[in-house]
């Protein structure tokens, strides 16, 4: 794992922006961003929501991937499914592809953690019966949830930088290692997905059977 050293103001700006911040450096390119959900930032993002000790947890962990369920590897596209898709992507037999699963490290498990206790709490005031603590819930338009929305945006901001983060690093191995550049190749960024976040999305059922 190799962080990048950051300041407080600096994590700000990822919290803020994802992995928007890690492009302005200059450590990724913008046609990364296209690549990822919502252009590897959430909007509803406010660090104020972000507690101090999940700030501490963070500053030193950019850039590294972490253990439990987390991995990095090398894998092989045995065989195409959808010829289609795997055109749209740009993958073929016997390619050799990277795989990364990681997200907002201690940052975003202080998150969750901090906000599972005060939404305890929050559900016993808003007459909520939970079932189980770790259910722990509250009301959209209560003050409690509007800020654990905020800080959550941030948490998968950061994990959007992160992930872009190890993306450089990836790429700057190879390039070290075979003395092509990653464009030379081929090293482009197919997709990166966040999970465990909650989004507001409008669907219309109209017309829909």
């Amino acid at each position: 794992n190799k962080a990048l050293k950051i300041g407080a103001q600096a994590l700000n700006q990822v919290l803020v922006h994802g992995a928007a911040w890690v492009a302005k450096q200059g450590y990724i390119p913008t046609e990364d961003l296209e690549a990822q959900e919502d252009y590897g930032r959430i909007a509803l993002a406010d660090p104020e929501a972000v507690s101090k000790r999940a700030i501490e947890r963070g500053m030193p962990e950019l850039g590294t991937l972490g253990s439990g369920n987390h991995f990095l590897e090398l894998d092989v596209v045995e065989e195409i499914l959808d010829a289609e898709i795997a055109q749209g992507f740009g993958l073929f037999e016997n390619q050799i592809v990277i795989q990364v699963h990681t997200g907002s490290r201690g940052l975003g498990h202080q998150v969750c953690d901090d906000y599972v206790h005060s939404m305890i709490a929050t559900a016993g005031r808003q007459g909520i019966v939970l079932p189980d603590r770790q259910l722990a819930c509250a009301y959209l338009e209560s003050a409690e949830a509007k800020a654990y929305l905020a800080a959550m945006a941030a948490a998968a901001n950061f994990a959007f930088a992160n992930r872009s983060l190890i993306t450089f690093f990836i790429r700057q191995t190879f390039e070290r290692i075979f003395g092509k550049s990653s464009e030379r190749l081929g090293m482009d960024l197919l997709y990166d997905c966040c999970h465990n976040i909650a989004k507001i999305e409008r669907v219309s059922w109209e017309g829909r059977q």
